[in-house]
């Protein structure tokens, strides 16, 4: 698996944001509120991040394979995840389907 950055930038002034370096992104998300980013990767665990320091807040398991798609709710208390397993989880604000 190899290792992959995630950046996020300000578009207004071009400043980085912040910077996660994990394993094997396929997707993420960021949460309405503009506070928790979420990763879904290869390992096959969607895991959510602080955007402001890139603090791995939980880890998420319940795909059988590669997490590749992810939307938060506009409310930001659920999270949907797909995977190539044929699976969607609904995960609940505490990390729970």
């Amino acid at each position: 698996m190899d290792l992959s950055t995630v950046e996020l930038w300000h578009t207004t002034d071009g400043q980085r944001i912040m910077q996660l370096d994990t394993l094997g992104v396929l997707s993420m998300a960021i949460s309405p509120d503009g506070k928790t980013i979420a990763t879904g990767s290869c390992d096959h665990k969607v895991r959510l991040w602080e955007i402001t320091d890139g603090t791995l807040l939980r880890t998420l398991t319940g795909h059988g394979d590669y997490v590749t798609d992810l939307a938060f709710s506009p409310s930001g208390e659920l999270l949907a995840s797909s995977s190539t397993d044929g699976t969607v989880i609904i995960w609940g604000n505490q990390g729970e389907p």
